[in-house]
């Protein structure tokens, strides 16, 4: 090297430092799941899942940390009905998501995922309850995303 060059491997060693430190923090922002035991979940929560579904057994609890916001989801089953019931901290009722046929989501809705992804398959489809508001979750093979979450008429609001 001559005097007053830069070498390459100086310049691009900080350069490779810098974009994993970025990758890093990307995948930090996703979110978070956490299997948990009853004993680890807010009373709070508890207490609004018993309430809300007094005959309804609870197979599993999760918490998902999203966005700076902590959320607790139930898996709850009382007959033949089951469902997964997310809560904030305080119990409040954020989202009821209960599993449907790929055959029962709206035209609107397959019409939307056929015309953006052509070649994808529909493979799982959940209908999620934000208090009055209706979304569709489906899950997709042979496409470039794995999710799209859907209004029933038919705009995509997220993939992933």
């Amino acid at each position: 090297m001559r005097p007053g060059e830069i070498s390459t491997v100086r310049l691009t060693f900080p350069c490779i430092i810098a974009l994993l430190c970025m990758a890093t923090l990307a995948l930090g922002q996703e979110a978070k799941e956490t299997m948990l035991k009853p004993g680890d979940v807010p009373a709070a929560v508890i207490q609004a899942v018993t309430k809300q579904y007094p005959n309804a057994k609870v197979s599993s609890w999760s918490k998902e940390l999203e966005d700076g916001k902590t959320t607790y989801e139930a898996s709850v089953s009382d007959g033949s009905s089951k469902r997964d019931v997310v809560f904030a901290e305080d119990g409040s009722l954020l989202a009821v998501e209960e599993a449907i046929q790929v055959s029962d989501l709206p035209a609107a809705v397959k019409s939307a995922i056929r015309s953006k992804y052509p070649g994808a398959s529909l493979r799982k489809a959940e209908k999620i309850l934000h208090g009055e508001q209706v979304q569709y979750e489906v899950a997709l093979a042979k496409a470039p995303k794995k999710e799209v979450l859907v209004t029933p008429a038919g705009k995509i609001l997220k993939e992933e």
